[in-house]
């Protein structure tokens, strides 16, 4: 049993070590598409949180490791399912997971700074076939 406390306690710690520092303003590029998006960030109960907002969305992302229930709106519907975001490797890690009409829905996104930019990569699989890729990368403004 202490050996399973150990286990779960650094698998714990480990889901949010490395958290990169990526508060601050941005401008973004996604294919054809610009936009601003805003990064702040917090520690609250051990964890990295962050909370983005661009001019279509506003996101929190507790990079704890923890599965939580989460809905997005996938084409124009609702697609409920759960989200695991953790930190490794100086990126940010977010993970989605969803059954919907039948169909196994798998969403991964890395968020990373390098040389000065963040850095993302979401790729969405639907029954085990890549379904959509998007990348996009944004310039500090602050």
């Amino acid at each position: 049993m202490k050996i399973f406390a150990f286990l779960f306690l650094l698998t714990s710690a480990t889901a949010f070590a490395n958290c990169p520092d990526l508060a601050g303003k941005y401008n973004c590029q996604k294919g054809e598409d610009n936009y601003e998006m805003t990064m702040t960030q917090t520690e609250q109960d051990g964890a990295t949180v962050y909370n983005q907002v661009t001019n279509e969305s506003k996101n929190t992302w507790i990079a704890d490791g923890v599965t939580r229930p989460h809905t997005v709106t996938a084409e124009g519907q609702k697609v409920k399912g759960n989200i695991k975001i953790t930190c490794s490797n100086s990126a940010v890690e977010v993970l989605f997971l969803a059954n919907h009409m039948g169909m196994e829905i798998e969403a991964k996104e890395t968020i990373k700074e390098e040389n000065g930019e963040l850095r993302g990569l979401a790729v969405a699989n639907v029954d085990g076939r890549e379904y959509s890729s998007d990348e996009y990368n944004c310039k500090r403004s602050n």
